[in-house]
């Protein structure tokens, strides 16, 4: 006679097989007290929505049973592999967990309903404990990314709980800079340096848009702008077209404009050694196109973008002024008549737009609405071509 606990065993046993066999995910976590026994699923399609989100992000639940399991099933994901975050919740603020997460309390996951990933996970820490076993190779750097930067997060919290609990403490101003010292030591040494080197590394994009979201997050492209903008621009390289970079291009690119005056004018010799002044209100947008003739490619974006964009945007209220620093005028004027730029062309010899502009390297191209307003910087190829896309479509023009 088999005993009941042995048959409850086989069934227990039977039921996980099952149930690994129909599901995508897989979980078992150590649950504390203070959390649900209950987690989501969000679909991230853009990058905005990586490190923060709304409830329409949700696209999926199940509670964790009392032995800490739960499985989403094939039916939950798409047929095409894409980002997905699980997110747990506390119980004294289920809806925030949606709308905003926690530095401890997500996973992320590239998956399709033909992938698999188990997870195991302890609520003190959700993303700097998880473990996750899975036929997909990235969710092993996803992994990574997010033990190591929960780690900071951390200390983070440990020097807020040493705040609260030493106030009015004789030596508090110490004890907070040391905190304060350490953190910044560890983000300099070791968080920053993670980051980018598993975007850099990474032959998968969205992986790269994780790391990007931590720096942001962390306000890295304040402390490490140069470096950053350079990442970023590699990586636009790297991943052509794909949705998620080009938005972290254009992020960049907005929020760089927004340091720069506005310019209501231009005033360079031309061709043919005159003075013009080109003015940006007769333009719905103007693009100022910083380039020099040994610069190769710069002739390759002219023609990849700006040719293009000018034959389907000139007659629409698109102007385009290229500004060559060539320090030779005769360099200049050959390319010109080799290349046959149909836009406007002029000559910033003594580098006085390119120095207002902050131009560290060529092409550089700097956009400004009819105000002379600085409203994307230094964008390239297809995130420049959508950017004028989306400009004229609100305008009614396609």
């Amino acid at each position: 006679m088999i005993r009941l606990p042995i048959l409850f065993a086989l069934a227990l046993t039977a039921t996980l097989q099952a149930q690994a066999q129909t599901a995508v995910v897989t979980g078992n976590v150590q649950l504390g007290d203070e959390w649900l026994p209950k987690v989501y699923l969000l679909k991230i399609s853009h990058f905005k929505d990586v490190f923060s989100g709304s409830d329409q992000l949700v696209i999926d639940s199940c509670a964790i049973d009392p032995t800490g399991r739960f499985s989403f099933p094939k039916a939950a994901f798409s047929s095409t592999r894409s980002l997905y975050r699980l997110q747990f919740a506390l119980k004294s603020n289920p809806q925030a967990m949606i709308n905003g997460v926690r530095e401890h309390n997500v996973v992320y996951a590239l998956l399709s309903n033909k992938d698999s990933l188990a997870l195991h996970a302890d609520s003190d820490y959700w993303a700097a404990t998880y473990r996750a076993t899975s036929n997909v190779a990235p969710n092993q750097e996803l992994q990574q990314i997010l033990n190591g930067a929960a780690c900071c997060l951390h200390e983070g919290n440990l020097l807020k709980q040493t705040m609260e609990t030493h106030q009015g403490h004789p030596a508090f101003d110490s004890i907070v800079a040391t905190g304060f010292q350490r953190i910044q030591k560890m983000h300099q040494d070791v968080i920053f340096p993670m980051c980018r080197r598993a975007a850099l590394e990474t032959q998968t994009p969205e992986v790269a848009a994780v790391a990007l979201s931590y720096m942001e997050c962390m306000h890295y492209l304040q402390l490490f702008p140069d470096t950053i903008t350079q990442m970023i621009r590699t990586l636009g390289q790297k991943f052509p077209n794909h949705p998620m970079i080009m938005e972290i291009e254009g992020m960049v690119a907005s929020q760089q404009a927004a340091t720069f005056p506005a310019l209501t004018a231009v005033r360079l010799p031309d061709v043919q050694g005159a003075s013009t002044e080109i003015t940006m209100e007769s333009a719905a947008l103007t693009i100022l196109d910083f380039w020099a003739s040994w610069c190769g490619p710069c002739k390759v974006e002219a023609k990849a973008s700006l040719l293009p964009l000018h034959k389907q945007y000139n007659d629409k209220g698109l102007k385009i002024i290229g500004i060559s620093t060539d320090t030779d005028s005769t360099k200049w004027k050959n390319a010109l008549e080799k290349e046959h730029y149909p836009w406007i062309n002029v000559w910033d010899h003594e580098n006085t737009y390119a120095r207002l502009f902050a131009v560290k390297s060529l092409p550089t191209i700097v956009v400004l609405d009819k105000k002379g307003n600085v409203i994307a910087y230094d964008l390239r190829g297809e995130s420049l071509n959508q950017f004028v896309r989306d400009h004229f479509a609100k305008m009614g023009h396609k």
